[in-house]
């Protein structure tokens, strides 16, 4: 039986995922003291929490999943023949996880997908012939901070000490990038780091923790070496377990916006929640509809990276449409006029805006 000290205890977590993201001071007092008390909240109780502070950031943006606005910048212009790109990523955020990432790679190679696997330095014990075989089969291996604990960007003086670790990781397992874990960071510190890429930032995510979102759905510099990799799509875990979804609908629009955009697609699958026959099969349709689009290039971060940065490189051109695609998966966005502004944010720019730089790039040739 709950005690009124229990409930009062809850009505104070609550506090925080009814909050969303608010006033970033106090959000981010929120967040620490949420983080320090993490361990202590049973695991059930945490995603009853998630689920209603999910809830209620899907009634505020109107139930729609597309950004209104968003900032206006000159998009990159991609590799002959590609119109657009995209990377599938992996977190591999626990034990459970990494045992089963066999399942998500055979599903992958079926359809001959390289992906990124980024795995967590000190929270399990990481199969280092797991990752030198992932690595051998193509796929990219990325970083995933050092305990997924919500802490690398605590503070300057931590994020210091945690760094020196990871760049040890990072050289140890042939890694170019970085991911933050639950996509929280510091923008100032961020840009001190010497990776090829970084993918800590969403494009748009009003469901993340810290920032709703960088507003751009391009790669970017983020300092002399590293390029940004704006995560693109919603994460799965908001999609099937926060909001218990039980379709890749609100992918396949947001797959479609950034396509449509001439953009760069980036999602992330975790192999830890990839534990049923439904959830591969949604994985299944993910790649299927990437894979129908006409010239996306299905590539990795780093690939991505180097192109951005100039460096010469060979991409390939035998993308694979899918024969007789369904009309559902040829069917592009629909409804942007109802996105809500991105948490009060309003970014300068539009789809139409979006598209001329590009197409101006490759009139010029």
């Amino acid at each position: 039986m709950k005690t009124k000290s229990d409930s009062d205890n809850l009505r104070f977590l609550g506090c925080f995922f009814e909050a969303g993201c608010g006033q970033k001071t106090l959000h981010m007092l929120w967040l620490r003291i949420f983080y320090l008390l993490k361990p202590l909240i049973p695991r059930k109780i945490q995603i009853l929490l998630r689920r209603r502070r999910a809830r209620a950031i899907w009634r505020r943006v109107g139930r729609n999943c597309l950004p209104q606005n968003y900032v206006a910048e000159k998009p990159v212009r991609w590799p002959e023949p590609y119109l657009a790109a995209a990377i599938v990523t992996h977190d591999v955020e626990t034990d459970v996880g990494q045992a089963n990432i066999d399942a998500l790679r055979k599903i992958e190679s079926s359809y001959g997908v390289t992906s990124c696997w980024n795995f967590v330095v000190k929270r399990y014990q990481v199969d280092q012939a797991l990752v030198r075989q992932l690595a051998n089969n193509g796929h990219e291996i990325g970083v995933h901070g050092l305990y997924h604990d919500g802490k690398e960007f605590s503070s300057p003086r931590v994020f210091k000490e945690r760094w020196k670790a990871i760049e040890r990781a990072a050289r140890e397992w042939g890694a170019r990038g970085f991911r933050s874990p639950s996509l929280l960071y510091d923008e100032a510190l961020l840009k001190t780091i010497g990776m090829s890429w970084d993918s800590s930032m969403p494009s748009w995510d009003p469901f993340q923790p810290g920032s709703p979102g960088c507003g751009r759905f391009f790669p970017f510099m983020l300092n002399e070496q590293c390029v940004e990799l704006p995560v693109s799509l919603w994460q799965d875990f908001t999609l099937f377990e926060e909001l218990e979804f039980r379709s890749i609908s609100v992918w396949r629009k947001q797959i479609d916006f950034v396509y449509e955009s001439h953009g760069l697609i980036t999602v992330i699958v975790h192999p830890d929640y990839m534990l049923s026959e439904e959830r591969l099969g949604y994985f299944r349709e993910l790649l299927e509809y990437l894979l129908a689009k006409d010239r996306l290039w299905m590539t990795t971060p780093a690939q991505i990276a180097d192109w951005v940065r100039g460096v010469s490189i060979s991409p390939k051109k035998d993308w694979r449409p899918i024969a007789n695609p369904s009309p559902q998966q040829n069917r592009m966005f629909q409804n942007t006029e109802s996105c809500s502004p991105v948490n009060g944010r309003r970014f300068g720019g539009s789809l139409a805006t979006l598209r001329k730089p590009w197409r101006a790039l490759h009139e010029q040739k």
